[in-house]
């Protein structure tokens, strides 16, 4: 922060990420939201049901490495879809999970690197509403 504005001379204005919740409304009318005090406040107006994006992980790392990894998905709302063996001795395995977006954009990278010593990769793909 400090570099940026040292540097370039730009302010830095840091805020928290936010993800799209698709809401469906007492009336059938279906919203998008993004910040928290966008939500209806019930209970004037609660909404009939609530959607949050998802995305399908893609996780490779070291077959040891593998518990401590399903330990932190499911922390974070996650739903094993697979696990398989990238090489004939088993030794790396590529897992993929359906995680909720809005637990992967804070700190899931860098958890996810603190458990696996840096050994592990992350990418992930948009996979809808829930």
């Amino acid at each position: 922060r400090q570099r940026l504005t040292s540097e370039y001379g730009v302010d830095v204005l840091a805020t928290s990420p936010t993800v799209p919740y698709r809401l469906t409304l007492q009336s059938g009318k279906e919203v998008v939201v993004e910040h928290a005090g966008d939500f209806p406040s019930p209970p004037q107006m609660p909404p009939k049901g609530v959607q949050e994006p998802l995305v399908t992980a893609t996780i490779v790392l070291p077959r040891e490495l593998t518990s401590a990894v399903q330990q932190l998905c499911l922390e974070r709302r996650g739903e094993e879809l697979s696990v398989e063996p990238l090489d004939n001795s088993g030794e790396r395995v590529m897992m993929t999970w359906r995680l909720p977006l809005a637990e992967v954009i804070t700190d899931f990278f860098d958890r996810l690197q603190a458990l696996s010593h840096g050994f592990a990769s992350f990418d992930y793909q948009p996979s809808g509403y829930q």
